[in-house]
């Protein structure tokens, strides 16, 4: 049974390193001011301008939202990550968020 279970460990290993794969991280910011006017939050997901973005096909989505866990929570459900958070001198909240891709690298076709 142990001979079994390191078989199979060990070809899981190699099927890992087998597929040539790569990651790529990409980084958005949630940024939140409270309304003057009113019970709710405006809320800006900013992806940037990079042609690499691979999550939306807009730089910036403006958005409400009722509280701050509630664009938290939808940013979560998207797969981003937190991974940092401040409070800038205006009130408002910032949140980075962190989302990993994992893309399968292409290798050149050699013709013969």
């Amino acid at each position: 049974m142990k001979r079994l279970l390191l078989v199979l460990l060990l070809f899981c290993g190699c099927i890992r390193v087998g597929f040539a794969q790569s990651s790529l991280e990409q980084y958005c910011e949630l940024y939140m001011q409270h309304e003057y006017i009113g019970k709710k939050y405006n809320a800006k997901i900013i992806y940037g301008n990079n042609p690499l973005i691979v999550s939306s096909d807009k730089a910036k989505i403006e958005m409400k939202f009722d509280e701050i866990p509630d664009a938290l929570n939808y940013l979560g459900a998207l797969g981003w990550k937190l991974a940092n958070s401040v409070l800038d001198t205006n009130g408002a909240h910032i949140f980075i968020f962190k989302k990993e891709f994992i893309k399968a690298e292409e290798k050149p076709v050699s013709t013969n």
